[in-house]
């Protein structure tokens, strides 16, 4: 049962992760743009995020789930305020590819930090979670403390894979560019990141 709680973790990981909103467009960006070193990191900081929304569902945090899903509409709010603002520093980086020089990368520990803080800020991820592991029914109190990490590891490592087929697959492309594609990289996904925080503000605004 183990196995097959892994493995069950892993597909809804990889399912969790795979449509492609803010977090997908950064990391295909700094894959491109960076390396695919940034990209994959970034995604790992949001695995690690899918992976603390997990536990708290997993562990039957009620009070905690209560809590961010109450102040859901804030929490969104103020993340697509920080999402607009890294969107519109991509696309202001957009000018430093203009003088035929590839932008410094940022560090990994920035790039990590950014994903998984930006994909804390939807607190409607839990909710998902909450459904998931319920219908596993693997709930604290109605599972195996093995069973529970079982699912949990997996799905890390599902959401975990999907970043770095993604980002392996996106960074393929970045010794092809030249630095005037490498500047409509930047300045497409501040547009589109900034464009999914405005709809995201007018979706939860709470007032």
């Amino acid at each position: 049962m183990v196995g097959y709680d892994l493995i069950q973790g892993a597909i809804y990981g990889l399912l969790v992760a795979a449509p492609v909103g803010p977090i997908g467009i950064l990391c295909i960006k700094r894959s491109i743009v960076q390396g695919r070193t940034s990209g994959i990191v970034s995604g790992l900081g949001a695995a690690s995020a899918d992976l603390i929304y997990g536990m708290i569902g997993a562990l039957g945090i009620s009070g905690l789930a209560a809590f961010l899903s109450g102040y859901k509409a804030w929490i969104q709010l103020i993340g697509a305020c920080i999402l607009i603002v890294i969107g519109f520093n991509m696309y202001r980086s957009s000018a430093a590819t203009d003088h035929g020089e590839r932008p410094r990368p940022t560090s990994l520990l920035r790039s990590y930090l950014s994903a998984f803080l930006m994909t804390l800020s939807n607190p409607m991820t839990i909710l998902l979670f909450i459904g998931i592991i319920s219908s596993a029914g693997l709930v604290a109190g109605h599972g195996s403390p093995v069973r529970i990490i079982a699912l949990l590891v997996g799905i890390f490592l599902g959401s975990a894979l999907w970043w770095v087929l993604l980002c392996t697959l996106s960074g393929s492309v970045r010794d092809r560019l030249r630095p005037s594609g490498m500047r409509w990289v930047n300045r497409i996904s501040g547009v589109a990141i900034m464009a999914l925080a405005i709809i995201s503000i007018f979706q939860s605004a709470p007032f």
